[in-house]
């Protein structure tokens, strides 16, 4: 009253302040972030899982725009000592996504996880094995001794003629089927 101020106002202005910093953290933007993905129930619950046990102690309370490469860093360090390197990389993808989020409903304007990209080890390349075209065949004929339901069968042939993946194969319609969508 002294100061010619209104405490009513300056609490309220103060309290609205910590309002704003708190809508903006790390977690915040995160749980804004995946709430909008149009993920899988197991595919959100494992970002849920990697967000919560990696990135969520380390930044998520930190304001959105002032995460540094450094504190990222070092959650994706904790990994790579631990030699889970793909998990590493699924995190700073994730926190990559998240940055980009925040800058573009103007939250932040880096995304300091697009800097750590090469600094930490990537995981080694596993190429499947593929059958050479000489050799199908005879994995036909060996598929057509396998002791497996008609459907099963039959849904075996419809994947290596179509190409399509099991999740399209799994739940198509009928009608996808027969007008040729699939």
């Amino acid at each position: 009253v002294r100061q010619r101020q209104d405490p009513v106002a300056v609490r309220r202005s103060g309290r609205v302040a910590e309002e704003a910093v708190q809508a903006n953290t790390f977690a915040a933007v995160a749980a804004e972030w995946l709430a909008g993905q149009d993920y899988s129930p197991a595919h959100l619950a494992a970002q849920r899982k990697r967000l919560d046990d990696a990135l969520l102690p380390a930044v998520g309370a930190t304001p959105i725009g002032d995460v540094t490469p450094a504190q990222v860093l070092q959650v994706l360090r904790g990994f790579e000592e631990r030699g889970a390197l793909e998990m590493a990389a699924k995190c700073r993808r994730m926190a990559s996504q998240i940055f980009r989020y925040a800058a573009s409903t103007a939250r932040t304007t880096t995304d300091p996880a697009a800097l750590l990209r090469g600094a930490i080890k990537s995981p080694d390349t596993k190429h499947r094995a593929t059958v050479p075209l000489k050799e199908m065949p005879a994995l036909l004929k060996a598929l057509a001794r396998v002791p497996a339901e008609l459907n099963t069968r039959l849904a075996l042939y419809w994947l290596l003629l179509t190409a399509a993946r099991t999740g399209e194969m799994r739940f198509a319609t009928w009608d996808e089927v027969e007008d040729g969508k699939l």
